[in-house]
């Protein structure tokens, strides 16, 4: 996961707006996971 984003930043980019897309239309994931962005 990591690997990946640290040889391809375009793939990080993707990467990290879809999983942000993810957790905003998931409450389920955004209450789990709300932590590790405050």
């Amino acid at each position: 996961f990591i690997e990946i984003f640290d040889e391809n930043c375009d793939m990080k980019i993707h990467q990290q707006d879809e999983f942000c897309r993810i957790c905003a239309s998931d409450d389920y994931l955004r209450e789990i996971l709300s932590p590790n962005f405050t």
